[in-house]
């Protein structure tokens, strides 16, 4: 008589998924140091409502809009933050849980592709990458984002395989969260509504016209004032993409290394492995009756918005890797189904599975152990400070980089920060936004140190690069205390 092997349930698949993703997602989650971006999320969320808003559409004496994000998510952070604080591990919690309901939702799309049983393999994936792990850590909207255009997704699919009508109600309640986190949301919102289209699908692309205008309508309040952020855009420190960014995008999505380094040339070939042998085995397996829904959409949906994205920002650039985090999800799923097909012979899959496992241990050590720019241990620095700084000094941060993260530790410390140098690369905080927050930057580096004899003077090397980039010898602030102090 034949000894059978007991094999694990699926719902014990899907929960041991779930722990690993908590376990990647919770490491080093409150001594990873914060940037600019994540303290001035708390600093603003903090506020409350009036501030919030206020912070968003206030505008300078020019007519710019402080900030470009719609609301939604830092309305979010101030709830929360009102129930377990605002300190690092309490803020970058939300987003670790919206990244967890992200795999669920994820793996609730794969059994529908691929069945319950193996559904777990591209959840598997989804808790595992390395893009998703560092937004899912981020104090910023991009976990909220993302969670809410994986149910977008989910609804579509369930509403287009004639599930019960109020599919479609979340699909439109969703899609609406998702710009309200977002703006760039859109860009995958259209390529989703486009599938009922691709596939000539009549009656869904008027449930799907009437999900969309639901969700118009449920943004309108916001929608009215998007043509006034644009304009915000104007002087943001994205460029146009090349080629180049599109090349890029596979090393995001396999390996998510913040930037090209010998790390990141390596991460290229086994992307290119993955796309190789993804790509033919969607092709010979694109009849395949296994499949509930055809590996080839989760391969649309991870390409088609950010060609559109890239296309649209050879006209006005809105670019950036992070906002197409969603395309990241569906291309794991699409591996994952590509994996979990039977028709995929096991060498194949030994093949995939090996190629994204290294690629994903490179990306995820990478991003724990990476403390470049835009970090720094402004933590410890500000215990410092304290302890030595004397009471008639003043710490002058050369801009709101390295001022907005050791304000948010340390908010008792004099400090000012001075407006950037003409011709930077790096944006200039609104003013509606400083007054919001309770702070105004300097016009100079002189205004900054007033009459203090003692200073402490904060500039990033980037900064430094930044300056040498536009024509000076030496950064003008740098100039200044050579000048002036010793």
């Amino acid at each position: 008589m034949e000894k059978t092997t007991p094999s694990i349930s699926p719902k014990l698949k899907f929960w041991l998924v779930m722990a690993i993703s908590a376990a990647v997602r919770l490491f080093k989650m409150g001594t990873r140091p914060i940037w600019y971006d994540e303290a001035i999320a708390i600093l603003r969320a903090e506020k409350g409502l009036q501030v919030i808003i206020q912070g968003t559409l206030g505008a300078d004496a020019s007519g710019m809009v402080s900030d470009i994000h719609p609301p939604g998510y830092f309305l979010s952070l101030y709830g929360w933050m009102k129930l377990f604080g605002d300190s690092v591990f309490a803020t970058r919690l939300l987003s670790v849980i919206f990244g967890l309901l992200t795999v669920w939702v994820a793996y609730e799309i794969l059994k529908m592709a691929v069945g319950e049983d193996r559904a777990w393999v591209g959840a598997l994936l989804v808790g595992l990458s390395p893009f998703q792990v560092h937004y899912s850590q981020e104090i910023r909207m991009y976990s909220l984002m993302t969670f809410s255009l994986s149910v977008a997704t989910l609804s579509l699919f369930k509403g287009m395989k004639n599930g019960p009508k109020w599919w479609w109600v979340i699909f439109a309640i969703s899609a609406a969260v998702a710009q309200y986190s977002q703006n760039m949301s859109a860009f995958y919102l259209i390529s989703l509504a486009m599938i009922p289209v691709l596939r000539l699908d009549w009656k869904n692309i008027r449930n799907t016209f009437l999900g969309g205008l639901g969700a118009v309508l449920l943004y309108l309040p916001w929608l009215i004032n998007i043509p006034e952020q644009l304009t915000r855009t104007s002087t943001y420190w994205i460029g146009k993409p090349t080629w180049f960014s599109l090349v890029r995008l596979l090393q995001v999505f396999v390996a998510e290394l913040p930037r090209i380094n010998w790390l990141g040339w390596t991460s290229f070939p086994v992307a290119l492995i993955v796309m190789t042998f993804g790509l033919m085995r969607t092709w010979r397996n694109r009849k395949d009756p296994d499949s509930g829904i055809s590996a080839g959409w989760f391969l649309y949906l991870a390409f088609s918005s950010p060609i559109l994205l890239w296309l649209v920002s050879q006209i006005r650039p809105l670019y950036l890797d992070r906002v197409l985090i969603e395309a990241g999800v569906m291309f794991c799923l699409w591996l994952g189904v590509v994996i979990a097909q039977q028709k995929t012979p096991s060498f194949e899959k030994t093949l995939l599975s090996t190629a994204i496992l290294i690629s994903f241990t490179v990306g995820l050590a990478h991003f724990y152990i990476f403390s470049g720019f835009p970090y720094a241990p402004y933590q410890a620095l500000g215990d410092y400070l304290v302890e030595t700084v004397e009471e008639d000094a003043v710490v002058v941060h050369s801009n709101k980089l390295s001022f907005m993260p050791l304000y948010y530790f340390e908010r008792e410390l004099h400090q000012e920060f001075v407006r950037d140098i003409p011709g930077s690369d790096v944006d200039s905080l609104g003013l509606a936004t400083q007054d919001a927050i309770g702070i105004r930057e300097s016009d100079s580096v002189q205004d900054a140190v007033g009459d203090a004899e003692k200073v402490i003077f904060l500039i990033f090397q980037v900064g430094m690069d930044d300056a040498e980039r536009i024509g000076y010898d030496i950064h003008p602030h740098l100039a200044y205390f050579e000048d002036e102090y010793r």
